[in-house]
């Protein structure tokens, strides 16, 4: 079964700047977090996106934004983004799953000189 990815933008995880091009309340950074799981296990780990506004470009208010739209600009901030989250994820999945062995220290066993 393949491993399933959620992608989330935690409570305070948009920062803005008051203005910038003529906007109002324009994100330039935000921080988000991806969980993976293969029903069994889960691994998370976390991000933080930077976002210039290009005047011109289409602009929707802060108070109009969803999580949606902001992850579709994580997703896309950075060329392989979603592909290295997730890998980094199945690996995380995947030593859950199968724990590496550990060596361990053994007392000797013949007796002590």
């Amino acid at each position: 079964m393949a491993n399933t990815y959620t992608w989330s933008i935690p409570q305070n995880g948009l920062m803005t700047v008051p203005t910038q091009a003529g906007q109002t309340n324009v994100v330039v950074f935000a921080r988000y977090e991806v969980s993976g799981t293969d029903g069994t296990h889960t691994a998370t780990t976390e991000g933080m996106a930077r976002f210039t506004y290009n005047p011109g470009a289409p602009f929707t208010p802060f108070a109009n934004l969803t999580q949606a739209e902001v992850i579709g600009w994580i997703q896309t901030s950075k060329a392989d983004l979603v592909k290295q989250t997730e890998t980094r994820l199945d690996n995380m999945i995947a030593q859950m799953a199968n724990p590496p062995v550990i060596p361990k220290p053994q007392p000797n066993p013949w007796p002590a000189a």
